[in-house]
């Protein structure tokens, strides 16, 4: 799956929703994580905001956007915070 990043006042979440909604129908992860479900779509809403948290990006209060997707919709808005962004940093072992 490849994900795309996107620049505008729209949620960030449109960007990947039809990539995600394409590889869970393509690879049948219906019958275990169904995205019919709400509990299931609101559990990857939750699991952006983890994944953004550490980049400085955080969801604007009040920003939801209402779209039509397949399974997906409405998502949140984000704004980078420079003041709440980690250093990344990437661990690389080398083994002999």
């Amino acid at each position: 799956m490849q994900f795309r990043c996107r620049k505008s006042a729209s949620p960030h979440f449109l960007a990947n929703v039809e990539d995600l909604e394409n590889f869970a129908d393509e690879n049948n992860l219906h019958e275990k994580f169904n995205l019919a479900e709400d509990i299931n779509r609101m559990t990857i809403g939750r699991m952006q905001k983890t994944i953004l948290a550490p980049f400085g990006w955080v969801p604007i209060q009040g920003s939801q956007k209402n779209f039509k997707a397949k399974y997906f919709r409405s998502a949140s808005c984000y704004e980078f915070a420079e003041d709440k962004a980690e250093m990344a940093t990437k661990v690389i072992v080398f083994e002999k």
